[in-house]
């Protein structure tokens, strides 16, 4: 227990805290920097609407099973005028393909996340 608490001192003097949607290990800012840059850029290019790059995240985010991210898209697509039932529908749809597992903690999620959005 001691070596896990003097590693992680270790770990928290090299590593800064990350930032955004980036892993929870911690990501040194160069690389957030890019992220976020390249991020950036790929949603300024023309062939595909905001809105639609929303849900193409939010079905990605669901069937990697990666649903702490899931909060902030959620959000974010309902800022691009994506409508709740057709973020229901795009979660029922990825649970045929990913499984049913992952969209339920999906519903689970972005149903926090738009009641906080009522709030």
């Amino acid at each position: 227990m001691s070596s896990e608490s003097s590693a992680s001192d270790g770990a928290a003097s090299t590593k800064p805290a990350s930032r955004g949607l980036l892993p929870p290990w911690g990501v040194p800012d160069e690389i957030a920097d890019f992220a976020a840059d390249s991020l950036k850029a790929v949603f300024k290019r023309g062939v595909l609407s905001s809105r639609d790059r929303r849900l193409l995240t939010i079905a990605t985010l669901v069937s990697m099973g990666s649903v702490e991210p899931l909060r902030l898209h959620t959000e974010m697509a309902v800022e691009a005028g994506v409508s709740r039932e057709e973020i229901h529908e795009l979660i029922l749809h990825v649970g045929f393909y990913a499984g049913f597992g992952r969209s339920t903690d999906a519903f689970n999620v972005t149903k926090e996340a738009l009641a906080a959005g009522d709030a």
